[in-house]
C-alpha cells in the first residue's frame, strides 16, 4: 500500500471536544490537481465519513499531512468528516439525522463504529442491529452507496474477560457487514494489515492507533474510496 508521507499523530488532549469535523478547508491545493492536463469532472461525489475515535484522530491527523482531508481525492470528490470518541452503535443516526438536516444529499457514506459495543454486546446481536441501521440509512439516502470500514483489531478490548471471545465477536460482525452490504450495492474496506501482533501500530493503551497505524488505516480508506469513485463515474486512483 502506498501510505502518507510526513505525517505526525498528535497527542490526544485531556478533556476537550470528543467531536471533530471536518471537510475540504485546507486542501485547496488538490483542486489545482490537473490543470493544464486532465480535467475535473462535472459533479463530485460528496462523501461522509463518520465514526468513533479512529475518524476523529483520522482527521486530526490528515489535517497535518499531505495528501490531506481529501486524501489525494479532490478532483473527484468532497469528503467530509464526522468522529465522535466514544461514539456507541446507537449514536449512529442521531449523528448522521443532525448532519442531514444541514448537508446536502450525499453519494458515498463510510462508517466506522461498533468497535466499542463488542465488550457489551452479543456480535450476533451487534451485526442484526447495524442492519437495521443501515437500512434506515439507506431510506434516508436512497441512492448513496454504503461503505463498511472492518472493525480493526486491538490489542486490548478494555473491560473484557476474554479477550479472544471478544475478536471472534469482531470478526462475525465484518462478515455479516460484507454479506449485507454485498446485497445492497455497497461494499467493505478491509484493514488487513492492523495486526494486534504488530505492537508499532498501537498507542500504548493498545487501542488507537499509533502514526504506523494511521498511515495503514487512511490509506485503505483511500483506496476504499477511490475504488467506490470508480464505481460511480469511471474515475478514480
Amino acid at each position: 500500500m502506498v501510505a502518507p508521507v510526513g505525517a505526525k499523530t498528535p497527542e490526544e488532549p485531556s478533556g476537550g471536544s470528543t467531536t471533530a469535523a471536518g471537510s475540504a478547508a485546507g486542501d485547496a491545493s488538490e483542486e489545482q490537481e490537473g490543470q493544464g492536463g486532465e480535467k475535473s469532472p462535472v459533479k463530485k461525489a460528496k462523501v461522509l465519513v463518520l465514526g468513533h475515535s479512529f475518524i476523529f484522530w483520522a482527521l486530526k491527523w490528515a489535517q497535518g499531512t499531505d495528501p490531506g482531508t481529501q486524501l489525494g481525492l479532490g478532483r473527484w470528490a468532497t469528503i467530509e468528516w464526522l468522529g465522535r470518541r466514544g461514539m456507541r452503535r446507537v449514536q449512529l443516526l442521531p449523528m448522521l439525522r443532525e448532519y442531514l438536516e444541514q448537508n446536502p444529499a450525499l453519494d458515498i457514506l463510510l462508517f466506522h463504529f461498533g468497535g466499542n459495543d463488542l465488550v457489551s454486546q452479543l456480535g450476533i446481536s451487534l451485526a442484526w442491529q447495524n442492519e437495521q441501521d443501515l437500512c434506515v440509512v439507506l431510506s434516508w439516502c436512497p441512492r448513496a452507496v454504503i461503505l463498511w470500514s472492518d472493525i480493526t483489531q486491538r490489542r486490548v478490548w478494555q473491560g473484557a474477560c476474554k479477550q479472544n471471545k471478544v475478536d471472534r465477536a469482531r470478526r462475525g460482525v465484518n462478515a455479516a457487514m460484507v454479506r449485507f452490504l454485498a446485497a445492497k450495492g455497497g461494499g467493505c474496506i478491509l484493514h488487513d494489515d492492523m495486526l494486534y501482533s504488530q505492537p508499532a501500530l498501537y498507542r500504548g493503551d493498545g487501542v488507537h492507533l499509533s502514526t504506523s497505524g494511521m498511515r495503514f488505516f487512511l490509506d485503505d480508506i483511500r483506496l476504499g474510496l477511490a475504488t467506490a469513485i470508480l464505481g460511480l463515474w469511471g474515475v478514480g486512483r
